[in-house]
């Protein structure tokens, strides 16, 4: 399973590659110079989980998911970001992401959603 994490947070990183199996692919942006580069990077690698930290993306977070979600791809969306607004998180809730978390992440949900992701990537092969 291929898995494209945006973000420059080490911590969160470290997390999510080791909660991925070593079958996983991981790709990691830690910077972009435009959401137009993300998306771009996001249609040639074809990942099956696409890991988003907001933080990163910010303040063209909504755009990217729209562009992402227009493709028609089946793409497995993690948000995290540090915006509390509910505003925010129905409108990119109805943008195909799948897990929104608000930082500080709590790492065992996180853990939790990452594993039945792997688990059904397996099963559906």
């Amino acid at each position: 399973m291929k898995t494209i994490i945006f973000s420059k947070d080490e911590e969160l990183i470290r997390f999510i590659s080791s909660s991925l199996n070593s079958e996983t692919e991981i790709i990691i942006y830690r910077s972009i110079d435009s959401p137009i580069d993300a998306f771009a990077l996001t249609i040639v690698e074809h990942p099956a989980l696409l890991i988003i930290d907001d933080d990163l993306i910010k303040p063209n977070t909504v755009s990217f998911l729209k562009n992402i979600k227009s493709i028609g791809k089946q793409n497995f969306i993690i948000l995290i970001t540090s915006n509390e607004s509910l505003d925010f998180g129905r409108e990119v809730s109805s943008l195909g992401v799948l897990h929104y978390s608000i930082k500080p992440c709590n790492f065992v949900i996180l853990n939790e959603f990452i594993t039945s992701i792997i688990k059904y990537t397996i099963n559906i092969k």
